[in-house]
């Protein structure tokens, strides 16, 4: 009994230590967009009442629900950083506790918790606030600001800063960053291509366009999710291509900043299918046996 309660605690530590560099990278970008915000008291409740929720929703739920207690994973904390960067300036409080219960519980805890979701937590609970109040997110800017070209280089480099230290720290698989730099690459290959064949001048700025609509952090952070991506580096390298594609149809005909959004959560429901399937092997004794 010893020995399994103490090998529990050793795995509990290990996802500790390992989502440890997630979080760090993750407070930079949340003390560059409060600090850029019109409002930075607001952003910074945001921030803390986001966490403290999606805190207090997964202990409860995996009580509830009879489930591993692994809130002290830091895997509720990191959610809730990423789904305070995902929301609008102005969002209201409540509103944040509304995203965080939704995240945590039907998009997380409902699959099984840790390891077993379908969707990211975080765009769903972003996407249910977009849907059932979206007049708070046509007239708000996203926490990363896109309408200054000087802030919008400013996120990139500190996304792309946050990226290059996950992947030296080990967070990121070499595989999973194939899945974020195609995601990246292919969408903005697309926007120039399209640019030259239709005339619009849809990239301003490479850099403003990439930061615009937080595409970079979802590359980054959304999209290299290892319980969500493909088993395969072939699959994971496809599935950012494909969600790049899916992004940019959305997006650019029809105007719209909430194209990777929508885009990654579709994604998110057939990344299965970029697995490579094996065939199954015919057990030595039937091999020319009875039929």
């Amino acid at each position: 009994m010893t020995e399994t309660l103490n090998s529990k605690n050793t795995a509990a530590e290990n996802l500790t230590v390992k989502n440890l560099p997630i979080l760090i990278a993750l407070i930079p970008l949340c003390v560059f967009s409060a600090a850029v915000s019109s409002s930075p008291l607001h952003s910074i409740l945001v921030f803390a009442v986001s966490v403290a929720w999606c805190f207090i929703f997964e202990t409860l739920g995996q009580k509830l629900l009879k489930q591993k207690l692994l809130a002290h994973d830091l895997t509720a904390v990191i959610c809730g950083l990423e789904l305070a960067l995902l929301l609008p300036e102005q969002i209201q409080l409540w509103q944040v506790i509304l995203g965080a219960l939704v995240a945590i519980v039907a998009a997380k805890l409902f699959f099984g918790g840790n390891g077993s979701y379908v969707f990211s937590p975080a765009l769903i609970g972003r996407a249910f606030l977009f849907v059932s109040f979206k007049s708070a997110f046509s007239e708000s800017k996203w926490l990363f600001p896109c309408g200054d070209e000087k802030q919008a280089v400013w996120a990139m480099a500190l996304i792309a800063a946050a990226f290059l230290y996950l992947v030296v720290m080990k967070a990121i698989s070499p595989e999973s960053a194939a899945s974020a730099a195609s995601y990246a690459a292919v969408l903005l290959a697309a926007c120039i291509l399209y640019s030259l064949i239709s005339g619009e001048e849809i990239l301003p700025s490479a850099a403003g366009f990439m930061a615009s609509g937080a595409v970079l952090f979802m590359a980054d952070f959304i999209i290299t999710d290892p319980t969500i991506l493909p088993d395969s580096a072939l699959g994971k390298i496809l599935y950012g291509a494909f969600t790049a594609i899916l992004t940019f149809i959305i997006m650019i005909p029809g105007k719209t900043q909430d194209g990777a959004m929508f885009a990654i959560l579709i994604m998110n429901a057939v990344a299965p299918y970029f697995n490579q399937k094996k065939k199954a092997k015919v057990p030595a004794a039937n091999a020319g046996g009875a039929k």
